[in-house]
């Protein structure tokens, strides 16, 4: 029995599936990989970045190319103001940044050889940098750094959605088969430009020959047709 938790509250954090041997949450990204890693969770969707700066021991399934507003990877970069003296990794020597990622970025300026002090901030983090008085922020390339009008210095991480799995779960070959008819699911929803579409005119007696050969492989030089 579930107490306390409103109509809207259940239609929120639980949402319906029509497997009835699967039960959905909704969590914060930020909070997935910990959730998946615990047992808590068998599976779950999340950002690689969260999985990396929770350092949570998961197996990443399936790389899941898709985000709000573009279907890509995107890359966390380090931005300063345009007019900043910062043009390279080195020069962020004793900065404060601002990010909401701080083991990234903080093992980002390891592998530079470089020591500054790095804050954690809720707010976005290229606006922590723009406003509040800080050296820099790490940040999603894009409209976001655009918007606070800071320059990008350099990448620190590449990310993308990933279908992650507790690693006891991901050895159930019962969870394994859900996970993986779960992830097919998923990729269907990639781009139309990813995809290729093949028509032909089959004869009856031909058509379950062609079907057979379809299901076998998606590579041209497979497809023979007199």
């Amino acid at each position: 029995m579930q107490v306390g938790r409103s109509r809207w509250a259940r239609e929120v954090y639980v949402p319906a599936i029509d497997d009835a041997e699967i039960e959905c949450l909704l969590v914060r990204a930020q909070e997935m990989a910990r959730y998946v890693e615990s047992g808590a969770l068998d599976a779950g969707i999340t950002g690689h970045d969260w999985v990396v700066e929770t350092g949570a021991a998961v197996d990443e399934l399936s790389e899941l190319i898709y985000a709000k507003q573009r279907l890509a990877r995107r890359a966390l970069g380090s931005g300063c103001a345009g007019d900043s003296a910062i043009r390279e990794p080195r020069h962020l020597e004793r900065k404060v940044i601002a990010t909401e990622v701080v083991h990234i970025t903080e093992n980002y300026l390891a592998k530079h050889g470089v020591k500054a002090r790095v804050e954690f901030s809720w707010a976005r983090r290229s606006q922590s940098a723009a406003t509040c008085g800080r050296d820099c922020g790490s940040d999603w390339t894009g409209s976001s750094l655009r918007a606070n009008r800071l320059r990008i210095v350099d990448t620190v991480l590449e990310s993308a959605t990933v279908f992650i799995m507790n690693r006891a779960a991901a050895a159930d070959s019962w969870k394994r088969e859900k996970a993986e008819n779960l992830i097919l699911i998923c990729r269907a929803l990639s781009p139309p430009r990813a995809k290729l579409a093949l028509l032909l005119n089959v004869h009856r007696d031909d058509l379950q020959a062609v079907l057979g050969c379809s299901t076998r492989t998606q590579e041209a030089d497979d497809f023979h047709f007199e």
